[in-house]
């Protein structure tokens, strides 16, 4: 079995972003993916649920360019970030200096003060990494993604350690970003309400398979009042497995 990624330049961008043929992953005997087919649309903001041990991160890697498949084709873009669950800075370099780590850019700091604005974070250019509250983290880990200007995103669970207000304002956060820079966006989450908040698409895994796919047509603005969101939530609770009392 063959396995093939092609990293293409974004000059030419066709309508699909992200594009995934036949992907399967193996560990020894055991399928974590199996045959999956896979678009995102360019621009197109795709949540992917599934629950523990499905195949979320593994499937993530691969797209990051961290592990690779067993078989099947990707065809993405080569300007791509992830943003990892954890802010992951290094301690002992500043804010501002984490945000552009591994670029060589002309009038570095400049260049950072100016996306640490967009996430509302250019007062702390200055501070360490262990001063910072998670929320803070978060936004410098999106800020050192920004900065790359990605055409393709990529976020494992950016809201598993943040308490529910910092969860609410992260939320708004990355949709105002996402609508600025207008890249392709694969948010990875367990949280049902990120889908039906954030996405313009939904895409449930379970053991290593799609099996469930759901546009999101209403806009955003108090998407949580729409008469049709609890049908909605029900039917992904009813994918995923879940049964609430």
């Amino acid at each position: 079995m063959n396995y093939r990624a092609k990293n293409y330049s974004t000059d030419i961008l066709t309508s699909n972003a992200v594009y995934i043929k036949n992907l399967t992953k193996k560990f020894n005997e055991i399928t974590v993916l199996n045959n999956i087919h896979l678009s995102i649309p360019v621009g197109q903001f795709t949540v992917l649920l599934g629950p523990s041990g499905s195949g979320k991160t593994t499937l993530l890697r691969i797209l990051a360019d961290l592990d690779n498949a067993t078989s099947g084709f990707i065809e993405k873009p080569e300007k791509q970030a992830v943003i990892f669950q954890e802010s992951r800075l290094l301690p002992w370099k500043k804010v501002w200096q984490n945000v552009v780590i591994g670029l060589d850019i002309p009038n570095a700091k400049e260049v950072s003060l100016k996306i640490l604005r967009e996430v509302n974070l250019e007062h702390r250019a200055d501070a360490w990494p262990r001063t910072l509250s998670g929320g803070e983290a978060q936004r410098v880990g999106i800020a050192r993604a920004l900065i790359r200007e990605p055409a393709f995103l990529m976020l494992d669970e950016p809201f598993a350690a943040l308490d529910a207000l910092t969860k609410i304002q992260m939320r708004k956060l990355i949709i105002d970003l996402w609508k600025k820079h207008n890249c392709a966006v694969l948010l990875i989450s367990h949280d049902i309400d990120d889908a039906l908040l954030m996405a313009d698409h939904v895409i449930v895994l379970n053991k290593g398979t799609i099996n469930y796919n759901l546009d999101i047509p209403w806009n955003r603005e108090n998407r949580r009042n729409h008469p049709e969101f609890e049908q909605y939530r029900l039917q992904l609770l009813s994918t995923l497995g879940v049964q609430e009392f």
